[in-house]
């Protein structure tokens, strides 16, 4: 029988048609989007590198607990009896079973719900019911599964590898380029939170691009020198800072006027610092106060931001301190702020307009995510210097988490 030739196939017009564009991003389509993709960073990612969980004071009694994912891993941070930190994965090691959820004040150890076996804080097995039931248990082989923590700078970082990297080693080189703050010696004055429409990669791009300041956040950041930006990496971490404009040097906020400068910081420094701790870990810093910015993926295309400022001991508390740095800090009086459901989507200019820095990114980052839904997106090009930091960004995210030849063929 004669093979059918080509000819003979049905032909579809190619007019009218959309063809995917060449892609400068080094990460595919698939990276933002893709179930699959984010699943594998949850384990080849975020379960191999450090991970912030909190602030030093959080754990300030011993039996003090949180319990946090980590990739896939559940971990329990807690105090022990003498107040040092430790953290285990959340797992008894009878069966198997997660052991705490969310935070609290433990008294008696760390006691499984589901056959009561008990841990002391500091993870060794103490007992279990009816221990002629297991005659040839060896309690010392049994203790909780330990996890890594460390602090630096007053924050608390875990991983899930005991023997992971210090984290001083981690973050080696970044000391000298970092914000002058001691944030350990400041005190949380505000807790801000967002649900968004967007991977969280599509908010760390954001937040590592200088080219959109001057444009977007044209009248929320006017007090800035963009021109003058300083923005470089330190191993995987990214290191930021603006000066003020001599408009801003003029027009200082108004909230300035309750929340004093932070003693000893330097008297030359006046401006914007605005690392990124690799992978997700933003800080927000100027003279009179220390934001985290904590990234957290939800699923491909929803993020959970969490901003927590700190601002001088002396002054947090006040009601005039409160009131004034609420309305610069996104409170609940504005529009749309601090949190982020259906009616803020359905009117998104209100995010655009809202002359906010936060909602003005949150708006961008959801109109990105939706163009990827197209066979038409792409990146095109990438500003010099000013959006440099993007493809080496993205390098590192693949260095843990590498295309891998399906994907490219799928791509």
């Amino acid at each position: 029988m004669q093979a059918r030739q080509d000819s003979a196939l049905p032909q579809f017009p190619t007019r009218g048609r959309t063809m995917r564009p060449a892609n400068t991003s080094l990460l595919p389509v698939e990276a933002y989007t893709s179930p699959h993709w984010f699943e594998r960073e949850q384990q080849e990612l975020f379960a191999q590198t450090w991970q912030f969980v909190g602030m030093r004071e959080e754990w300030s009694q011993a039996g003090h607990y949180a319990c946090v994912d980590v990739g896939r891993a559940p971990l329990v941070i807690v105090a022990d009896a003498d107040g040092t930190l430790r953290a285990f994965h959340n797992i008894c090691r009878h069966r198997g079973t997660q052991l705490l959820s969310g935070s609290g004040q433990l008294d008696s150890g760390i006691r499984c719900p589901y056959h009561s076996w008990l841990y002391s804080l500091s993870g060794v097995l103490q007992g279990l019911p009816q221990p002629d039931l297991f005659p040839d248990i060896q309690k010392t082989q049994l203790g909780l599964l330990p996890a890594a923590v460390e602090t630096w700078k007053g924050m608390v970082f875990v991983h899930t590898d005991p023997q992971a990297v210090p984290l001083a080693s981690w973050f080696a080189g970044l000391e000298e380029r970092l914000s002058p703050h001691k944030p350990q010696e400041l005190r949380e004055a505000a807790v801000h939170r967002y649900i968004i429409r967007a991977n969280w990669k599509v908010f760390v791009e954001n937040y590592l691009d200088g080219y959109h300041l001057r444009y977007l956040h044209r009248h929320s950041a006017s007090e800035y020198d963009h021109g003058r930006q300083d923005g470089r990496f330190v191993g995987l971490h990214w290191t930021f800072y603006q000066p003020l404009s001599a408009h801003g040097q003029q027009k200082a906020p108004a909230w300035n006027a309750y929340v004093p400068r932070i003693p000893d910081y330097p008297e030359h420094v006046s401006g914007a610092f605005a690392p990124m701790l690799f992978p997700n870990i933003g800080i927000l810093a100027t003279e009179h106060f220390w934001t985290t910015v904590h990234v957290q993926p939800v699923a491909p295309d929803h993020t959970l931001i969490e901003l927590r400022t700190r601002l001088v001991p002396d002054v947090v508390g006040a009601k005039e301190v409160r009131t004034v740095y609420n309305a610069f800090a996104q409170s609940q009086d504005k529009p749309q702020a601090g949190r982020f459901d259906e009616g803020a989507a359905a009117q998104p200019e209100s995010l655009l307009h809202s002359e906010d820095i936060m909602l003005e990114d949150i708006h961008v980052c959801q109109m990105t995510q939706r163009a990827m839904r197209s066979p038409a997106f792409g990146v095109g090009a990438y500003a010099k210097y000013y959006e440099d930091a993007l493809p080496q960004y993205q390098r590192h995210i693949l260095s843990y988490v590498p295309v891998r030849k399906e994907a490219q063929v799928a791509a």
